[in-house]
Order: structure tokens, then C-alpha cells, then sequence
């Protein structure tokens, strides 16, 4: 055939995109098998998706925030510091790691109860403790008169995290099996999550790359 300007017609195949067709469709369902239970989106309960997408971006966050403040420690700790002295880095994170097993301790002791009956306020109060633990975490070393106490404070905010985070990850994957999939619910997400942090530790690294040229110049 010939186009209006007397040139030859373009003829698009259809083979060439309808061979690609079933290769795409084989890509989505293995991707598909290595973050979500099988049957999805029938296999969960309705909801899944969304908090699944908005526990990973905040994951994602806490990762890359975490790394910032991973580096405001060291700086407390006096790394580059000349005048730093070991033995009072070491005290100090001696006295971090103390703190951060008393307050799982208390409030393993004082709370165990009530995880179960009010999982969404203690998985709320999860993520305030760690937004709260970066804070002071980022903060200790602007004051170098109480960098321990802050540190320690961020270190039981941490810890206090893990253990509210942990205690109502059960109650939370068992609301969404809905057939009898918990355990294999239980490891997509952790497949979710070591994929997130893997992503959270590159883009760390970018931010911190980024912010010590920024200071060099």
C-alpha cells in the first residue's frame, strides 16, 4: 500500500507484541510469587494491598532515616574526633544497649497483656517510638553535654519499637489470612521487607554520599 504522499504504508505487526504478550505475563506472575501469597488478591482480605504499600514506603523511610542517624551516633561517639577517647565511646554505648534491654524488659512486663486487645493503637504507638528514637538519635550529638542520656533514650525508644512492632506483626498477618495461608502470609512479607531494605540501604548510602560532598565543598 502507499500513504498519501506516495510513499510505502508502514504495516505494524501484531505478532512481534503478541509474542512479548505471554513473556510479560510470565515476568508479573514470578514477581508476583516472590511478594504475595498465592491466590492474591483472593487469598487475603481486603486491605492488604494498601497496607502492605504504605508499611513499605514507611520502611523505606525509617531505612534511609535510620542511616542518617547511624552517622549523627558516630559523629557522638567522636569518630574523626582526635580528642575522642575510646573507653568513654564504649561506656557510652555500654550504657545505650542497657537502657535499650531495660525498656523492652519493662515494657514486655507492664504491656504483654494488652498487645492483642488494641493492636492498632500499640502498632501506632510502634511507629511514633521510632520516629521518635531517630529524633533524638539525630539530635544527642548537638548536645554533647547530654549526648548519653539522649542516646539512651533513643535507644529504648528503639527497642520499645521492636518489641510493641513484633508483638501485634502476629495479630496483623492473621487478620489478613484468610485461608489459612499465616505462615506463608508471614514469609512474602519478610521477602516485602528484606527487598525494601535492601532498597532503603542504597538510597541511605546515596543521601549520605550526597551529604558529605555537600559539606566538602
Amino acid at each position: 500500500e502507499l500513504q498519501e504522499d506516495g510513499g510505502p504504508a508502514r504495516v505494524v505487526s501484531e505478532t512481534s507484541t503478541d509474542a512479548l504478550a505471554p513473556r510479560r505475563r510470565v515476568r508479573r506472575a514470578r514477581l508476583i510469587d516472590v511478594f504475595l501469597p498465592e491466590g492474591y488478591p483472593r487469598s487475603v482480605a481486603p486491605g492488604y494491598g494498601a497496607y502492605q504499600l504504605w508499611d513499605a514506603l514507611q520502611g523505606l523511610t525509617s531505612y534511609v532515616r535510620a542511616n542518617l542517624a547511624y552517622k549523627a551516633t558516630l559523629e557522638g561517639l567522636g569518630v574523626g574526633d582526635v580528642e575522642a577517647s575510646a573507653m568513654a565511646g564504649a561506656l557510652a554505648n555500654v550504657a545505650r544497649d542497657a537502657s535499650s534491654s531495660l525498656a523492652g524488659l519493662l515494657l514486655a512486663y507492664g504491656c504483654s497483656r494488652d498487645f492483642g486487645r488494641r493492636v492498632r493503637q500499640w502498632r501506632l504507638a510502634a511507629d511514633v517510638a521510632n520516629d521518635c528514637g531517630l529524633a533524638l538519635q539525630m539530635a544527642a550529638p548537638l548536645c554533647r553535654d547530654r549526648f548519653v542520656v539522649l542516646a539512651c533514650l533513643a535507644a529504648a525508644c528503639h527497642c520499645a519499637c521492636g518489641v510493641m512492632a513484633g508483638a501485634t506483626k502476629a495479630s496483623i498477618s492473621r487478620h489478613f489470612a484468610v485461608q489459612g495461608n499465616f505462615e506463608e502470609l508471614v514469609s512474602k512479607e519478610g521477602s516485602q521487607e528484606q527487598f525494601v531494605n535492601v532498597l532503603g540501604l542504597l538510597l541511605g548510602y546515596y543521601v549520605l554520599k550526597v551529604l558529605n560532598e555537600s559539606t566538602k565543598t
